[in-house]
């Protein structure tokens, strides 16, 4: 009589060498049988398998898993699209997927998810920080430019200024200037 559960201890002892070689094609023959007679351990076992050679195969066994409850298939799940493998990166889905496999219990899945959690507060605080500086920078660079421009008054000005200056009876600026020669006196 086939048993999914001896069908799953051969699978998974070819494929990580347990008590025999590692052989991935009896691991795969195994786990697939297993799978068939519905054997959630199983289906996870196949995602595992082909998570090294067949990333998407890989994926939809884990969800196969996930759906029936395999908190590990949860796990891989959220490190498959947390950290991009196979896949393209994506944070949200990944830190959903971990999400419910700390739920359900996984502490392994608690760990990493607060692990990526700091991680991304660190770059939020970064970018920022970082936004701070560029904006600091701005403000800066146009405090400069209205000096400068204040500071900056022609000769006509300066002299109209001077002569004002004089005519009140105040004093001039500490030096007197000839704007007809461009010499100090």
């Amino acid at each position: 009589m086939p048993d999914d559960k001896l069908y799953y201890r051969l699978g998974s002892m070819n494929l990580h060498g347990i008590g025999t070689e590692k052989n991935l094609d009896f691991a795969r023959e195994y786990l697939h049988k297993a799978a068939i007679m519905g054997n959630v351990d199983a289906v996870y076992g196949m995602g595992k398998l082909y998570l090294e050679s067949d990333v998407p195969k890989a994926i939809s066994m884990f969800e196969l898993a996930a759906e029936q409850g395999n908190t590990y298939a949860e796990y891989q799940l959220g490190k498959i699209y947390c950290f991009g493998q196979g896949v393209p990166q994506n944070l949200e889905v990944g830190m959903e997927w971990l999400r419910a496999s700390a739920s359900h219990g996984n502490e392994y899945a608690a760990q990493l998810l607060e692990k990526v959690e700091e991680r991304l507060h660190q770059q939020t605080v970064s970018a920022v920080f970082g936004l701070f500086r560029g904006l600091a920078g701005m403000i800066q660079t146009s405090a400069n430019q209205h000096i400068r421009r204040r500071n900056s008054i022609d000769r006509k000005q300066r002299q109209k200024i001077e002569e004002k200056k004089q005519a009140h009876g105040q004093r001039s600026s500490g030096y007197d200037y000839d704007y007809n020669e461009g010499q100090t006196m």
